[in-house]
């Protein structure tokens, strides 16, 4: 597994955040309690499109259900993955990253012990060197 394997859950997370903020924007709009709506021109006859924006809302709660669909195999793949791994600190750092989404500092303070975020970094960039695809660059 690679590097960019293993952030995919991570992109697709952050994604489905993103179309989830979307989705309550829209709904807020078409409810009469906001006309703003991030990436849209400002709203002022709202009600004349209340369809459109009912259909959109619609589109965007499918991909939403695709995306949670998508992100459910990713961690079910990535969690196989890391808990194959024999050493346990090295499952903890990679679930704490790829799985948690924790920055290196956060994972080090997790830990505990005399761990600092270069030394939790290391051990997984080490870890990803020896993987035989070999795509796995710094972290």
């Amino acid at each position: 597994m690679s590097k960019e394997e293993l952030e995919h859950l991570k992109i697709l997370n952050r994604e489905l955040e993103h179309d989830l903020r979307r989705l309550r924007e829209l709904e807020s709009a078409v409810s009469g309690h906001t006309s703003s709506i991030s990436g849209l021109p400002h709203i002022g006859v709202l009600q004349d499109n209340v369809s459109l924006y009912i259909s959109i809302i619609d589109e965007l709660k499918q991909i939403i259900m695709e995306r949670v669909l998508e992100s459910i195999l990713e961690y079910a793949k990535l969690n196989a993955f890391i808990n194959e791994i024999d050493d346990p600190l090295l499952r903890q750092i990679l679930l704490s990253r790829y799985v948690d989404g924790l920055q290196w500092d956060q994972i080090a303070a997790r830990i505990g012990g005399d761990n600092t975020a270069g030394s939790v970094r290391k051990i997984a960039e080490r870890y990803l060197k020896t993987l035989p695809q070999g795509t796995a660059e710094k972290t």
